[in-house]
């Protein structure tokens, strides 16, 4: 890891905690059908990874990923069956109060948390149908991938914990 961008990591203020508050501890296996708004998730390739979505109810789902095989990801509606692809599905729960975002959010965002109701979560996913993430761009795995989707409809915070995961392990 670069030495400057730890030294600038390690000297960002101390009162804020710029970790993933949005607890794995908080999610359950869908049993049944998950509600309208629900940020849902399914574990890919032997769980190397989660796949997150917004339930939009009829059995339908708004995720961020290619359309085919070779295709650039894109937010689209598809299936809950095709999202799955097999697995399980998830359902996440939310705290009311969160501290922050992930620091890189943090640093270039400063995303305010803000619990949405289902509609609220669902208006925000299909505002973005069609679009290559939140900011429009191409999809990136640090800042721009289907969880930071998922979880800006439900919180506002463009948050990955898969990614601050990966973080934390290199960067001690």
């Amino acid at each position: 890891m670069n030495f400057l961008l730890k030294r600038f990591i390690h000297s960002l203020p101390a009162p804020r905690v710029l970790k993933n508050k949005i607890l794995y501890e908080y999610i359950h296996e869908c049993s049944g059908t998950p509600s309208y708004g629900d940020v849902i998730f399914c574990r890919r390739y032997i769980s190397a990874y989660k796949h997150f979505g917004i339930y939009i109810g009829s059995g339908k789902v708004i995720h961020f990923a290619p359309r085919d095989i070779g295709s650039e990801a894109d937010i689209h509606e598809t299936t809950i069956e095709d999202f799955a692809d097999g697995n399980t599905v998830y359902i996440m729960d939310f705290p009311k109060k969160y501290e922050c975002g992930s620091f890189l959010r943090y640093i270039v965002h400063k995303d305010e948390y803000q619990l949405q109701s289902p509609q609220q979560t669902v208006e925000r996913a299909r505002m973005l149908i069609g679009k290559k993430g939140i900011d429009g761009d191409e999809y990136n795995f640090l800042v721009n991938n289907c969880e930071n989707f998922a979880i800006w409809c439900k919180t506002n915070v463009a948050e990955s914990r898969q990614v601050n995961s990966w973080i934390d392990s290199i960067m001690p």
